[in-house]
């Protein structure tokens, strides 16, 4: 899905346009947060290193659809944690409304075709993550023609990687089983495309906990799996 242009007035009074920015580089990630969000809040000092590493190939904009976020509140939290890149109010564009179906943060990534690449909810733990993030979308390796869905598999009590979980990704035509193993991770590359997604497999020892089915339609391209261990 192409992702409308839009431009938006930055609390440092510049302006920021998407086409503008994927003129100059490959990847533009669009972070969606309010500044009383402590997931947002943890996550944004990684995000700022790895695109101080990254300027010349990723743009970064930050967009709050609070209305309690006022251009002197975002000032503020952008100068306590040392924040660079742009930020500006989501300003009624549509994006939270569309987008958000699970919380914040919401991290998009539009590539360098103007295409929705990737929508995932959920904070980033380490500079290492957005840095990984940005390889897999930037550089000459990249194709826009294939999306990557990701089914993380861990132990619910100590995110323990659970791997031998067999995780289908269907569409009404075809199905391709993947199974998890570095990171506990189901790694399936394909053409963008509504997939309905189910565990089929649990590893001996270990039991699903909680939903064994999705739709990347409603959920994204990554989805975090827990699994309890058999007797606890």
């Amino acid at each position: 899905m192409i992702l409308s242009d839009f431009t938006v007035t930055c609390i440092d009074g510049s302006a920021f346009t998407l086409s503008e920015a994927l003129k100059d580089h490959e990847l533009v990630l669009i972070n969606l947060f309010f500044t009383n969000c402590p997931p947002c809040k943890l996550e944004f000092p990684f995000l700022q290193e790895a695109w101080s590493q990254n300027q010349d190939k990723v743009a970064v904009v930050a967009l709050s659809p609070d209305a309690a976020d006022t251009d002197e509140v975002l000032q503020a939290y952008a100068q306590e944690l040392g924040l660079t890149f742009p930020i500006a109010h989501e300003e009624g564009m549509g994006l939270y409304d569309r987008y958000v179906t699970e919380g914040f943060p919401t991290t998009m990534l539009v590539d360098r075709t103007g295409r929705i690449a990737m929508i995932e909810c959920g904070a980033y733990t380490a500079t290492q993550d957005f840095l990984d993030l940005f390889d897999e979308y930037t550089g000459e390796d990249y194709d826009p023609s294939l999306s990557t869905y990701t089914v993380y598999c861990y132990g619910a009590e100590g995110y323990e990687d659970v791997t031998g979980v067999v995780v289908t990704f269907c569409t009404d035509t075809t199905c391709v089983p993947v199974t998890s193993a570095d990171q506990g991770a189901a790694i399936f590359r394909g053409t963008p495309a509504k997939y309905h997604v189910k565990i089929m497999t649990v590893p001996e020892g270990w039991q699903l906990s909680g939903s064994a089915e999705w739709d990347t339609e409603l959920y994204g391209q990554i989805f975090w799996v827990p699994f309890t261990k058999v007797g606890q």
